[in-house]
């Protein structure tokens, strides 16, 4: 999960106010490794260090504030670092004269840093990627919750497992049944009750957005239509996947499912967009966007990940956070489609004339 939201980045940017502010990025996934080489010798530190003296390099040489002021911010982040243990797989650190500001990504994002206004793009693109999936694989007597998050970063999904739950084993005795009818009510009695665990797992953790089933292939899809209408919602696929498979094998089967769902689904928000765009509720390219911006129409920013200016993205970015309207990436063949548009497009709250200039 990703402890930050949206009101948090216009947050850090509110404080920021104008005020440079060192912003970093660092990839210190400890499953990494080359992140098990002796602190200050990790690729992400050596990394570091040369960013920071081009940051330093690239102020006024006649401006001396500026320049005690920068040695202050990295002098507080670099001792900041010094009792840093990773948890996460990506630390965001944001800083500037009064305090650090820390945030760990459970995905694995490029190493950037940054001094001036915040750098808040690569946190929205994470909190539009990130979709964390349950995977509940069934048997005849029990079943078994893995819990992965999936982020297309850089076009290339990468499925990886942080956590396992037991849930309760509805159970099956192990007296031969001399009747078929019996040993069916005893099945549906099993799936039943796992179905129930199911629901009540993705009532109470929201967080999960997407729900994949899996295990005993027969079983699977008798849970599947025990389920209640909030889980059958969640549900995007069934996989064939052994209880128990380890978490590469699991990261292989379901990856090809994973990356067709997030392709569809995004390609589903640009025909949406296409769509409203007849009826005069959606806008293409950025003077027409910046506009819905400006106008406070926007409800939703939609982004191309093949933008490569990183100044405009995050220019796109903090404007839709300072305009309170949702942001959204999207890739590979959506992508495609916003391209030839400047890869940025809006939905709007309702149809609306936006002027020219």
């Amino acid at each position: 999960m990703i402890d930050i939201d949206t009101n948090d980045l216009r947050d850090i940017l509110d404080r920021a106010a104008g005020n440079p502010t060192l912003t970093l990025y660092l990839p210190v996934d400890p499953s990494d490794p080359e992140n098990f080489r002796e602190p200050g010798t990790r690729p992400w530190e050596l990394q570091l260090r040369n960013d920071l003296d081009e940051l330093a390099d690239a102020l006024p040489g006649e401006d001396r504030a500026a320049r005690i002021r920068f040695d202050e911010i990295r002098s507080r982040v670099q001792d900041w670092l010094l009792d840093y243990l990773p948890a996460g797989r990506t630390l965001v650190l944001v800083a500037d004269e009064d305090d650090v500001t820390s945030v760990e990504l459970p995905v694995v994002l490029d190493q950037v840093a940054g001094y001036g206004a915040p750098l808040v793009a690569e946190f929205a693109r994470a909190l539009s990627e990130y979709r964390l999936y349950a995977a509940v694989l069934v048997d005849g007597t029990s079943a078994r919750l893995v819990t992965g998050s999936l982020g297309f970063i850089s076009d290339v999904a990468a499925l990886t497992f942080d956590n396992r739950w037991g849930m309760d084993s509805a159970g099956r005795s192990g007296h031969n049944f001399r009747f078929e009818n019996r040993q069916d009510e005893y099945q549906q009695r099993h799936q039943r009750t796992i179905a129930e665990q199911v629901d009540r797992l993705v009532l109470e953790f929201p967080e999960f957005d997407r729900l994949v089933l899996g295990g005993n292939e027969v079983e699977a899809h008798g849970v599947a239509r025990a389920l209640g209408q909030r889980a059958t919602k969640a549900l995007v696929g069934i996989i064939s996947a052994p209880m128990d498979s380890s978490d590469a094998d699991l990261t292989e089967r379901l990856r090809p499912l994973a990356a067709q769902v997030e392709r569809d689904a995004e390609l589903a928000v640009v025909a949406e967009l296409q769509a409203a765009a007849g009826a005069g509720r959606a806008v293409f390219g950025a003077d027409q966007v910046y506009r819905a911006l400006t106008q406070g129409v926007a409800q939703q920013v939609v982004i191309s990940s093949h933008i490569t200016d990183r100044d405009q993205v995050e220019q796109i970015v903090a404007a839709s956070l300072a305009a309170g309207a949702e942001i959204s990436f999207v890739h590979e063949e959506a992508a495609n489609e916003l391209d030839p548009v400047d890869g940025v497009a809006a939905r709007l709250y309702y149809a609306a004339v936006l002027p020219n200039g």
